[in-house]
């Protein structure tokens, strides 16, 4: 069991998504209806957006990062961030 987790830690670390997985061990025989409710959903975001009127009167300005980090292993890895 002890290495069995080792391996999960390992495999967390490098940010396996379920296509890593999938491709991991094609064996798995998952039909697509099925992968489909495993994936969880996109959270909703909710924004508050603060700005000065007095600096652009009229418009609104939005920051939008696209979050991206190397996971261990070196494979960098891509998700969402507000």
């Amino acid at each position: 069991l002890e290495r069995k987790t080792e391996d999960f830690q390992d495999r967390q670390a490098r940010a396996y998504t379920f296509a890593d997985y999938i491709m991991e061990y094609p064996s798995l025989q998952i039909p697509v209806d099925k992968y489909v409710e495993l994936i969880p959903t996109i959270k909703q975001r909710v924004y508050s957006i603060c700005s000065s009127s007095d600096y652009r009167p009229g418009k609104c300005q939005l920051l939008v990062v696209r979050e991206d980090w190397e996971a261990k292993g070196g494979d960098t890895k891509f998700g969402l961030c507000s």
